[in-house]
């Protein structure tokens, strides 16, 4: 059976990545926030895009992702502000709706009637970070729960190269 030369590709930030020759890079990393790990995984699927300075896009935010991370719970609570219907409103709505009476309390520490926006966002952790060298828009998308054992349900979060939010969404 005919073996895939690896080629590795040592940067600051992501170490040793390897290159696949057919599949470009798959790196994936646990980081801590806060009193959460959080899966890291970086995509970029065309080898010949496998250089130090498309790495160079994302890596800032890996190493600035408590920065990022505050700026999307910025752009989480806006959007609730500033659009009735926004996805951030739909995705709190479902689940005070679904949830039991027992994992509301259990999540936010208080009965469903007291659970307030501001309460609400800050129960909610980043859970997954996934990096696409390769985009424009899109380049970093973060994953925000309420529970990964009460819920399928996601915010993401998407920033472009420059680190602007580009979208908010609700995913399963």
């Amino acid at each position: 059976m005919y073996a895939r030369l690896m080629k590795v590709m040592e940067h600051p930030v992501f170490g040793g990545a390897e290159v696949d020759p057919a599949k470009g890079i798959s790196w994936q990393k646990s980081v801590r926030l806060s009193v959460h790990d959080v899966t890291v995984r970086m995509t970029l699927s065309d080898p010949a895009q496998a250089t130090v300075q498309a790495l160079d896009v994302v890596a800032p935010f890996v190493i600035g992702i408590a920065r990022f991370d505050a700026a999307a719970r910025d752009g989480l609570r806006r959007e609730h502000e500033t659009e009735t219907d926004s996805n951030v409103s739909l995705y709190r709505e479902h689940h005070l709706e679904e949830l039991s009476r027992d994992q509301v309390a259990a999540i936010f520490g208080a009965p469903k009637e007291s659970v307030d926006v501001a309460s609400f966002l800050s129960a909610m952790h980043l859970v997954q970070v996934h990096l696409y060298p390769a985009k424009d828009d899109g380049c970093a998308v973060f994953d925000y729960t309420i529970s990964q054992e009460a819920t399928q349900y996601l915010l993401v979060v998407s920033f472009d190269r420059r680190g602007e939010i580009t979208s908010i969404e609700m995913e399963s």
